[in-house]
């Protein structure tokens, strides 16, 4: 995939990450619900980190993407509503069990950042967030670049040292 005129490398990247975790089943975008151009129902519209599970698996009729919008109408409590979510608003993708997860720092909602700052007790080099890796797993925040990582399976955000 090349970065056509007025296209940003970062949405490129999140739009190929999106499209090789739909091709192996459930992907999940983690998303600032607050962001500009994002509709979901009105009670998830203040949610600073909102996920939202879209495969080729639940034959959505108007589920697409492109270089700029993922769009499709989804379930909530049985009733469907068309959601609309632009790239700049998704700060990471993972797999459904949260088992591979890409993360965009300067997209991550401030709170988050701040939480996982103050968790890991780290500096912030350069002005991003950083939370050191480790072999067991974690979220991690790198130098406001995109990160592979790994969660814990319990889910939860933990100290790592």
């Amino acid at each position: 995939m090349s970065a056509g005129k007025g296209r940003l490398p970062q949405f490129e990247a999140k739009q190929a990450v999106f499209a090789a975790l739909l091709e192996e089943g459930i992907a999940a975008l983690h998303i600032d619900a607050r962001r500009e151009g994002v509709d979901v129902p009105q009670h998830l519209q203040g949610r600073p980190w909102l996920v939202l599970n879209y495969s080729y698996r639940f034959q959505i009729d108007d589920f697409r993407f492109d270089d700029s919008t993922v769009f499709a109408s989804l379930s909530f409590s049985g009733a469907r509503f068309p959601c609309r979510v632009p790239w700049a608003a998704v700060f990471a993708i993972s797999d459904a069990r949260r088992e591979r997860m890409r993360v965009w720092a300067p997209d991550m909602p401030l709170e988050l950042r701040a939480a996982l700052i103050a968790d890991s007790d780290e500096e912030e080099p350069g002005g991003e967030p950083f939370v050191s890796p480790e072999p067991t797993g974690g979220l991690r925040v790198v130098d406001g670049g995109a990160e592979t990582l790994t969660p814990r399976r319990t889910g939860h955000l933990t100290r790592v040292k």
